[in-house]
């Protein structure tokens, strides 16, 4: 029988029993080395960068775009995959054409919020949301605008950004979407949308981050980051405060029991157990799934 060897982040089949040499390897037969195939993912999770909050009582930024393809097929040669920053695309590079999801809109900042894979919440100098992307994310909310206005939230994947209800009042950033019934034990809720910024001269509140980590808005001072690796949205500034960068993105890719010879680079990167049998390529920083 074949045997599994695995760790943190490589795993591959043995033919036979031999010695490695501070790596595993595939074992010899009487052909010589295997040669690693072509194997079908049945899920890839693809999540951009959340937009960045805006300043000046600004709209919370979009939560990233988060998008799950089906049945693709992974080369025996190396895959490279590039995880987004603040604002930035991630995506597969596989022989068929790359994968991807839209980056987070921004919030709006002294103006509307931008569209993206969530759209950026309105801002205080102009109500208008950022549209999201279909199958990908949710509008933003819009902000209120006038005296002590307020910015309304980013939108996440799984809801619209808040609206801002009134003066000093910011909206909450759209709630993200929990994927933990697709990739156990490989990432949970994420994509969650920014609150937007407040005003801090009267009574009020900032927008709450969105679950799956959006950033709270400021009143008073500056946004929340996102958090990494949700492809969450920033949240907004409060008066003469900016707002902060979104969360980074994340990819997963599901492996199959019978797949062979792969490995991920750099080392941030992990194979996580897949509880149903194989592995989960988890990629939190750009970097390549290695084959032989």
């Amino acid at each position: 029988k074949n045997k599994l060897t695995s760790s943190k982040n490589t795993r591959n089949i043995q033919t036979r029993k031999g010695k490695s040499f501070g790596y595993q390897v595939l074992g010899f037969g009487s052909g010589g080395a295997a040669s690693p195939q072509e194997f079908t993912a049945a899920n890839i999770l693809v999540i951009s960068g959340g937009g960045a909050g805006g300043r000046e009582r600004a709209g919370g930024g979009g939560a990233g775009g988060a998008l799950i393809y089906t049945s693709q097929t992974i080369p025996a040669s190396t895959l490279t995959v590039n995880i987004g920053g603040s604002g930035g695309t991630s995506s597969v590079v596989l022989e068929a054409g790359t994968i991807s999801a839209v980056a987070g809109g921004a919030g709006g900042s002294y103006g509307s919020g931008q569209p993206g894979g969530s759209g950026g919440g309105g801002s205080n100098y102009n109500s208008t949301a950022g549209s999201g992307t279909g199958g990908q994310g949710s509008n933003g909310g819009p902000g209120f605008a006038g005296s002590y206005g307020a910015g309304g939230g980013g939108g996440g994947r799984n809801a619209t950004g808040g609206g801002a209800p009134g003066p000093s009042y910011a909206g909450a950033g759209g709630s993200g979407l929990d994927y933990s019934g697709t990739f156990p034990g490989a990432v949970g809720t994420v994509a969650g949308g920014g609150g937007g910024g407040a005003d801090n001269r009267v009574g009020g509140a900032a927008g709450g981050g969105g679950s799956g980590g959006g950033g709270p808005g400021g009143r008073g001072g500056a946004g929340t980051v996102g958090t990494a690796n949700t492809g969450g949205g920033g949240g907004g500034g409060s008066n003469c405060n900016p707002g902060r960068g979104g969360g980074s993105g994340i990819i997963v890719i599901q492996i199959p029991s019978d797949a062979d010879l792969y490995s991920v680079s750099p080392g941030s990167n992990t194979l996580v157990p897949n509880p149903a049998g194989g592995f989960f390529a988890k990629f939190i920083t750009t970097g390549t799934l290695d084959r032989g």
